[in-house]
Order: structure tokens, then sequence, then C-alpha cells
């Protein structure tokens, strides 16, 4: 009876040792999937604050292109209103050089009356 008594008590003291050792690598193992959480939850903070920034990037791009595209513009019609301003000049020196025939006619008219008369 007594070596049975000694075989429980050793059962026994297997058990709760065994239960132990148990209890101790579940909490190991709750830690570290209290840790493997957080760091997907830091992980799932960084990716949106990246998505985030994308968007912001995205936002300044367009809006770069469309500046560019606004200079473009401006350039075109700075080109346009060049030539306009070229085609202007030229017909601004036509009209003065018929002017200046003109003149020249009644000056050559007026003389020919003052001679005439």
């Amino acid at each position: 009876m007594k070596t049975i008594l000694g075989e429980i008590q050793k059962a026994a003291s297997l058990v709760v040792t065994a239960t132990e050792q148990g209890t101790k690598r579940v909490n190991a193992g709750s830690e570290l999937v209290s840790k493997a959480a957080q760091a997907i939850a830091d992980l799932a903070k960084v990716i949106e604050t990246s998505a985030q920034e994308a968007q912001q990037i995205v936002a300044g791009a367009q809006q770069q292109t469309s500046g560019l595209d606004q200079i473009a513009d401006g350039m075109t019609a700075i080109n346009d209103a060049a030539k306009n301003s070229a085609i202007g000049a030229a017909q601004s020196e036509r009209a003065a050089q018929a002017l200046n025939q003109l003149a020249q006619r009644l000056a050559d008219i007026v003389s020919d009356y003052h001679k005439q008369g």
C-alpha cells in the first residue's frame, strides 16, 4: 500500500509539474500572440499612413501636371500674341509706307500747283 501511495504521490507530483510547465508554456505562447498582434497592428498603421502619403503624392503630382498644362497654355498664348504683334507691325509698316507715298504725291501735286500758279 505504501508503494501504491508513493507511486500516486510521484504521479501527482509529475502531473503538478507537467501542469505548471504547461501553464508556463501557455503564458509564453499568449505573450507571443500578444506581441504578434501588436506588431500586426503597428504594421497596419504604417500601411495606412503610407497609403495616405501615397494619395498625397498623387494629388501633388496631379496639381503639378495641371500647373504645367497651364504654363504650356500660357506659352501658347504668348506665342500667338507675338505672332499677332508681328503681323500688326508689318501692317503698320505697310500703312506708313502708303501714307508716305500719299504724302509724297500730295507734295508733288502742291508743287505742281505752285509752279502753275
